[in-house]
């Protein structure tokens, strides 16, 4: 069989995604809704757990998907897989996250700040509150963690980031209008986000992954995405095309003509993207347990980027 777009190479998600020694690697899946990040948020997590390292996958998926995936239900606090040495599971309630952030930020700045600094602030985080309440929550594992890997299937957009880094800029502008010192929660919100901002654009210790399925309209979203982190001072180090098929000569015409528009799409990534290109192909069913979940990470990190690569 040839592949009708020989423009791209596959790559091993593995060598992307290698942890750096003495370092947790972060490694944030992102994309569109359905398209299967959190998927490939489980499978990356499982498999790296099973090569032997101490992995935390953090979800913010409200479905029950990944823990039907591992056999075991994700509960709002971090605690190990019983069946999986060496991976431990959180959910981030976005909702409960959401108003916790809030709380936290508003609290804390009620009695310190006049009422139009307090309207400007909530003007700037509104855009996008629920994604910065979430990353937020995510910073409390950036530091200091046991962790030899971090998988969140959450990125922040461009202007999540900016507005995290503008939030303690703000603060230091406004503790200058308003000549009054930083309560000791505004300087420990200051510190651990410029923690997370640090980190999030350090290349050696993170990476971000946008899974994209070969189709022209979330081809062209996820290449805003990829352009919004780029002007956010974030590279993309992983595009991840997910439900390849493969090319089948007994096919009938309907599926030649969806392996034909998908190598159109091929091309276009290959185009788009300057960064390496994994590929998933579609899996035949759901995956239900931990043998399938098992067989999707081969087919992930081994046979499909051989198969895809060679075919």
């Amino acid at each position: 069989m040839t592949m009708a777009t020989p423009e791209i190479a596959f790559t091993f998600p593995f060598n992307i995604y290698k942890p750096v020694i003495h370092k947790t690697r972060l490694l944030l899946i992102g994309g569109k809704e359905g398209v299967g990040k959190s998927t490939l948020a489980c499978v990356t997590a499982y498999y790296m757990s099973m090569l032997g390292y101490n992995t935390l996958l953090l979800t913010a998926d409200p479905t029950a998907h990944i823990g039907i995936m591992l056999g075991s239900e994700i509960p709002p606090r971090v605690e190990s897989v019983p069946a999986v040495p060496r991976l431990w599971t959180m959910h981030i309630d976005p909702r409960e996250a959401t108003r916790d952030y809030k709380e936290k930020v508003f609290s804390d700045a009620k009695d310190r700040f006049t009422k139009s600094n307090l309207t400007a602030m909530a003007e700037e985080t509104e855009p996008c509150t629920e994604e910065m309440a979430v990353f937020d929550r995510f910073a409390d594992f950036v530091g200091g963690s046991d962790f030899d890997v971090i998988v969140f299937d959450t990125i922040p957009t461009g202007l999540t980031l900016r507005l995290l880094e503008l939030s303690f800029n703000y603060s230091e502008q406004v503790k200058v209008m308003v000549d009054k010192e930083e309560s000791p929660l505004t300087q420990e919100q200051t510190r651990k986000r410029f923690d997370l901002i640090s980190r999030v654009k350090d290349p050696d210790t993170t990476l971000f992954t946008l899974v994209v399925t070969p189709e022209a309209t979330q081809v062209s979203e996820a290449h805003r995405t990829f352009l919004d982190l780029r002007e956010a001072g974030i590279k993309v180090g992983l595009v991840v095309a997910n439900r390849l098929l493969l090319p089948d000569p007994k096919a009938d015409d309907f599926y030649r003509n969806r392996v034909e528009v998908q190598s159109n799409c091929l091309a276009d990534i290959a185009r788009l993207f300057p960064c390496p290109v994994a590929a998933m192909p579609l899996l035949t069913g759901e995956i239900i347990g931990l043998d399938l979940l098992k067989q999707a990470a081969e087919l992930f990190f081994i046979w499909g980027a051989d198969k895809l690569r060679n075919t």
